[in-house]
C-alpha cells in the first residue's frame, strides 16, 4: 500500500506518491507562497494530494513541516518562516479535505528518520542531520530514539546562538545560525551589500 509524503518548505513544497520501499512513484512540486496565509497553503497541498491519490489505495499522508510541531495532534505550534502559523491544526485541516489519515512531523526530524530508514544512515543508532534552505533545521537520533524535546524543538540546531547580538532571526532571537547561514540570510546579506556598495565590481558581474 502506498503513502503520500509532503515536504513543506518556506519557499517550495513537494508532494510525492511513495511505495513501501521508499521509492517515489510520482511527484508534484510548487511554490509554498506562505505570504498568502496558511489556508491558501493547505489548499495547494490538498489539490496535490488528491491528484496523486486518485485511483490509488493510500495508507496515510506524512508531512514534514518546519517549526515546533505537536506530532501527536499534527499541529504547527510555531514556525519562524511561516507568518501566522500559530497553533495551526495542519493535520486536521488536510484530513477533513482528503479523508486520509495525516501525520505531521518537524521536517528535519522527518529527514533524519528517512535517512535512518532508507538512506545513508540506515540502521545507525546515532544520527545528526541539518536541513539547509529558507531556514536551517536539525534532526537528531540518539541511541535509536528521535530527539524531539518536550515542546518539539529539542533539535532545532538552526536556532543555536552562534553570534551574540547578531542579526535578528525569525524566531525573535538574535545571532541564530539560521539568521547567519540560511538561504534567506544570505539573500539579505547580498541585498545589504548591494545597498552599501553599489559600485563594487561584485555586483557588476553577470
Amino acid at each position: 500500500m502506498n503513502v503520500i509524503g509532503v515536504d513543506l518548505g518556506g519557499t517550495n513544497y513537494a508532494v510525492g506518491l511513495v511505495d513501501e520501499d521508499g521509492k517515489i512513484l510520482a511527484r508534484i512540486d510548487g511554490e509554498t507562497k506562505v505570504h498568502e496565509g496558511p489556508d491558501a497553503v493547505v489548499e495547494r497541498l490538498v489539490k496535490s494530494i488528491l491528484s496523486l491519490s486518485e485511483g490509488d489505495s493510500i495508507f496515510a499522508v506524512g508531512i514534514g513541516s518546519p517549526g515546533s510541531i505537536d506530532h501527536i495532534t499534527g499541529t504547527v505550534r510555531f514556525s519562524p518562516n511561516f507568518p501566522g502559523w500559530i497553533d495551526f491544526p495542519l493535520a486536521e485541516k488536510i484530513e477533513r479535505r482528503t479523508s486520509l489519515k495525516v501525520f505531521v512531523e518537524n521536517d528535519a526530524n522527518a529527514y533524519a528518520l528517512g535517512e535512518r530508514t532508507f538512506g545513508v544512515a540506515k540502521g545507525m543508532d546515532h544520527v545528526v542531520c541539518l536541513t539547509l534552505g529558507t531556514g536551517i533545521g536539525g534532526g537528531v537520533i540518539t541511541h535509536g530514539v528521535l530527539l524531539r524535546g518536550s515542546t518539539g524543538i529539542g533539535a532545532e540546531l538552526g536556532h543555536m546562538n552562534v553570534l551574540p547580538n547578531g542579526p535578528k532571526c525569525g524566531c525573535g532571537s538574535r545571532g541564530c545560525l539560521e539568521a547567519l547561514a540560511s538561504a534567506t540570510a544570505i539573500k539579505n546579506f547580498v541585498k545589504e551589500g548591494f545597498e552599501r556598495h553599489r559600485e563594487s565590481s561584485l555586483f557588476k558581474t553577470k
